[in-house]
């Protein structure tokens, strides 16, 4: 057949013709020979391919400039998997794919000139055969093709050690998501051994060393972020509500330090109250800052003023002798802590009155449902609408 100095890529159709040649001829005496001369040469192709560049899409002169350079920079570790294998599957794969196919056809031909010289499970197990040394053919051109992208791809990256896949889609002609894909099945097959992709998986890069650099950039970044984040935390103003408790717990600080300079066992005990009052009333703005408006007046000016008033009696508490002028003052004053507790315990309900509708009318909801469904006593339930009506009547 004479095909040494032919592309391994025609081995296929040269048996192909062979066995074509011998079904016409009925002669299949020379058959085994040829295709034994064909093999053999195919396998020195092999060969040689060892020895020089094989042309797989790159320029011999490029491709040896290739190996130069990264043999130059002995940085980038690289392993070129399937330089052999994809060789070695094609001519396995193309040589079975050819002989199955041609006697397949035959048997077919046959088959149809008489189909009772012909054994159906015969037929089944050639097409079997033949699809398998199709699968071969197919693995090895994959393996021969990633080859060629895998060097294209450090073509571009030139004397770098690292490159986006932007870069690498534009310059290969593929889509970014392509090489992303490409790239992520190369580094399953280490074909770069100390390859990896960035977090984002945007950028390549060929070493370790540079991989130490990326990651330590990434934790430095990460620690300013964080540092900011916590910068901005501390100097967050406060809010409104925010400001609003702290400044409440600052008064009901001051209140609980004048009562125990106070040394009246009524007084005291009405101050008491008023403290548990007002931690109530913050306590529920805390957790409902949807009442917060109703405490604007309160802020304003009832809560100061309270306090002065328990200052004064304080300072009127703390002198020797008590005239009937300072006597009548704190005796005033104690009355009107009493109108201030109620006042303060008022508004605690109506901070909670929201909430006790809210209640009262879920309540009326899943009695009403129980007795439509027989599971209560049949009776006519007013309505969540009267119900608030009578409840706010009732405040």
């Amino acid at each position: 057949m004479g095909i040494q100095n032919k592309d391994f890529n025609q081995i296929g159709e040269e048996i192909k013709q062979t066995v074509e040649e011998a079904i016409r001829s009925m002669d299949f005496g020379k058959l085994n020979e040829s295709v034994s001369s064909t093999v053999n040469n195919a396998l020195g192709e092999v060969k040689r391919q060892f020895s020089q560049p094989s042309r797989d899409g790159v320029d011999s002169g490029e491709k040896e400039k290739w190996k130069k350079k990264w043999k130059k920079k002995n940085v980038i570790k690289i392993r070129q998997v399937g330089r052999v294998s994809g060789i070695l599957y094609l001519i396995l794969g193309g040589v079975g794919t050819s002989l199955t196919g041609c006697v397949l056809l035959g048997t077919l031909i046959a088959f149809l000139i008489d189909p009772n010289s012909i054994y159906s499970g015969g037929v089944i197990g050639l097409f079997i055969l033949f699809s398998i040394f199709l699968a071969i053919f197919g693995n090895g051109s994959r393996k021969r093709s990633r080859l060629v992208r895998f060097r294209r791809y450090l073509q571009i990256c030139g004397e770098r050690t690292y490159c986006n896949l932007s870069e690498l889609a534009a310059h290969a002609g593929k889509s970014e998501k392509y090489v992303r894909r490409d790239m992520k099945k190369m580094l399953r097959l280490n074909m770069l051994p100390e390859g990896h992709l960035d977090q984002q998986e945007k950028c390549l890069m060929l070493d370790d060393e540079t991989y130490r650099q990326y990651l330590q950039l990434q934790k430095s970044t990460q620690e300013e972020i964080e540092k900011e984040q916590e910068t901005q935390k501390e100097e967050k103003p406060q809010t409104e509500l925010d400001s609003m408790i702290a400044e409440g717990g600052d008064y009901i600080k001051e209140l609980r330090r004048l009562n125990d300079k106070i040394s009246g066992e009524g007084i005291s005990g009405k101050l008491c109250r008023l403290e548990h009052v007002l931690t109530e009333i913050f306590d529920v703005i805390s957790e409902n800052p949807d009442q917060q408006p109703k405490m604007r007046k309160f802020m304003d000016y009832y809560l100061p003023t309270t306090l002065k008033l328990v200052q004064a009696y304080a300072d009127f508490d703390n002198v020797q002798i008590q005239g009937e002028n300072i006597k009548s003052a704190k005796a005033e004053i104690e009355k009107t802590f009493d109108t201030i507790n109620k006042a303060f315990e008022k508004l605690l309900d109506d901070l909670f009155q929201d909430a006790a509708l809210d209640a009262a009318t879920d309540a009326q909801v899943l009695q009403t449902l129980l007795a439509q469904e027989g599971l209560a006593e049949d009776k006519a339930f007013e309505s969540a609408a009267e119900r608030k009506e009578r409840f706010h009547l009732e405040k």
